[in-house]
């Protein structure tokens, strides 16, 4: 769910939300993968019914789209510091450490919001209401300027607890792989 509140870039609410996930930023996808994934992607389509919601990002489609997106969170996976780095952002533990604690993932690029004054409240950023940690994996550089709320070079991935509220900017287009975990 989505609010608008009276903030911005320089708000300090903004940067108290930077500050918390400095530490739930990490980097450990080969920037080859990235770079087939930009370009299969180039000619993903959108479904009409995201035009209709005030989302934070879509999810374009494409047939074969899916199982590369999936064979980067597998691989993502396969790091146990990823994991850790997950649940210890978090405070949770877990256990098995194994392919089992993928949840769905996907390719997105973030919206644009119709108010483009001040930033939007998403309260639980996760994909149902199940305790679950996102990942977004950045596609290309992200941050404010295209829709998404921290700082983040190629290849470089945060992780969200899918229980908390986020705050997200009114701008859009930028490209993220993103994935829920069991954790």
């Amino acid at each position: 769910m989505q609010h608008t509140i009276r903030v911005t870039d320089d708000s300090v609410e903004v940067s108290v939300q930077r500050d918390l996930y400095t530490n739930a930023i990490g980097s450990s996808t080969p920037v080859g993968f990235i770079d087939d994934i930009i370009t299969f992607s180039e000619d993903a389509k959108t479904p009409d019914w995201y035009s209709g919601h005030e989302d934070w990002y879509e999810m374009p489609e494409k047939e074969g789209l899916d199982q590369k997106v999936a064979a980067i969170a597998n691989m993502w996976l396969e790091d146990e510091d990823n994991i850790k780095r997950a649940a210890e952002h978090v405070g949770r533990h877990v256990a098995p450490v194994d392919r089992s604690l993928l949840r769905a993932s996907g390719f997105c690029r973030f919206k644009a919001m119709l108010d483009q004054s001040s930033w939007s409240l998403h309260r639980r950023p996760g994909i149902d209401h199940e305790q679950q940690v996102m990942v977004f994996l950045a596609l290309e550089d992200l941050g404010p300027h295209n829709g998404f709320p921290f700082e983040l070079s190629c290849g470089q991935d945060v992780c969200v607890d899918g229980h908390t509220s986020l705050l997200t900017p009114p701008t859009g287009g930028g490209r993220a792989i993103c994935f829920s975990l069991r954790i």
